[in-house]
């Protein structure tokens, strides 16, 4: 199915939006990190974001369906790397970036088998680095619902 170029441009711009609409999990148990990265989510154009404090509540949010989860791996009780194992295995669809993982060789390797999107260390360039990452996955839902209505 052709669409004329005024329909396209308005299902164009409605996809676009709806990556807007991408629901964050902020998975930090200190709240200057969450309000940090709510902010910085919020400036670009993100607003549906919950903040959580522990890989324990988040993982009992999860009914809330979140597309991305962003979680410290140096959590108290459950570090980041147990919550993905188990958030992957509610959902694997979920996007899951690590955030402040050890530099160790390991951890990464393990959390790419038990599929994490990415990894964000903390420091000078982390929003950045955060902005980069939930810039392709919104560019990869754009893709997905564009492909959706070609067919």
């Amino acid at each position: 199915m052709q669409l004329g170029p005024k329909l396209a441009i308005h299902w164009l711009i409605k996809i676009m939006n709806r990556t807007k609409n991408i629901k964050f999990f902020l998975v930090f148990n200190d709240s200057f990190s969450r309000m940090l990265y709510h902010q910085y989510l919020v400036k670009l154009g993100y607003k549906n974001n919950i903040l959580i404090e522990s890989a324990e509540d988040c993982l009992k949010k999860l009914d809330l369906e979140p597309d991305v989860i962003f979680i410290d791996c140096e959590l108290h009780s459950m570090n980041g790397l147990e919550a993905l194992k188990k958030i992957k295995s509610h959902n694997p669809d979920i996007h899951v970036l690590l955030i402040g993982c050890p530099n160790k060789k390991q951890v990464l390797i393990e959390a790419m088998k038990y599929g994490a999107t990415g990894f964000i260390n903390k420091g000078v360039n982390d929003l950045e680095m955060l902005q980069e990452e939930v810039e392709k996955i919104a560019s990869a839902r754009l893709l997905k619902r564009k492909l959706e209505i070609a067919q």
